[in-house]
């Protein structure tokens, strides 16, 4: 069976069951997730959907990318939500969409894609991406100062801006304490924060869950030819 990439904002037919593809793999709220999937538009960001080339009833989604604007490098772009069904993997499906969304990258004049992954390091490999240092896609809420670059610092860069913001933050909170009534401790950082502090060698013996949650991934780039 003949397959085809089309842009989602063409096909909103196709929403409900775009949807319920990437919810499979990553679930969040249904109306966040469709939110997200009617932003798609003519430029960016651009949500590509593969399904069989059929007609009659909308076709099953099978494969789905978004191409989304990397604020910090107008050049490039960021390569992400790239999925295939789980029962049409193993089919040269993955290297089919992301050759689809590449040739639609430089269409609109990038010249660059960066990507992330956890777990499909091979995969992006074989198909010419390179590992790299870390990237933001857009502007970060724990460090919107640290991105005048897209390449961050290596190892503990991107950390260490966060805890230098938060530690700031939390000496600000306990002064504003011990103002209010000296005769009691500061109180403790909110739960939801965690502290950031360096041993003797100034490395850092601390950082947050989002900082962990990024230390897993692998940061990847390619030239688009």
């Amino acid at each position: 069976m003949s397959l085809k990439v089309e842009k989602l904002h063409e096909h909103p037919e196709l929403l409900s069951k775009c949807c319920d593809l990437l919810n499979q793999e990553w679930p969040r709220s249904r109306a966040a997730r469709m939110h997200s999937l009617q932003k798609s538009r003519p430029d960016l960001p651009c949500s590509l959907v593969m399904t069989p080339d059929a007609s009659g009833e909308p076709p099953d989604v099978i494969g789905h990318s978004r191409l989304s604007i990397l604020y910090a490098a107008p050049d490039a772009c960021w390569i992400e939500s790239v999925i295939v069904c789980e029962e049409r993997r193993g089919q040269g499906l993955g290297k089919k969409i992301m050759e689809e969304t590449e040739t639609l990258a430089k269409s609109l004049g990038y010249k660059v894609a960066y990507l992330c992954t956890r777990d499909k390091l091979e995969f992006y490999s074989h198909i010419g991406y390179k590992q790299c240092e870390p990237v933001t896609p857009r502007f970060s809420s724990f460090a919107p100062n640290a991105i005048s670059n897209p390449l961050l610092p290596k190892n503990n860069g991107f950390q260490t801006t966060i805890c230098q913001r938060q530690n700031a933050a939390n000496t600000t909170k306990q002064s504003s304490t011990v103002a209010r009534d000296k005769s009691t401790q500061p109180t403790s950082v909110d739960n939801n924060k965690v502290g950031c502090d360096k041993n003797k060698n100034n490395t850092l013996t601390s950082v947050s869950a989002a900082d962990l949650l990024m230390a897993e991934k692998q940061w990847m780039v390619k030239t688009l030819s």
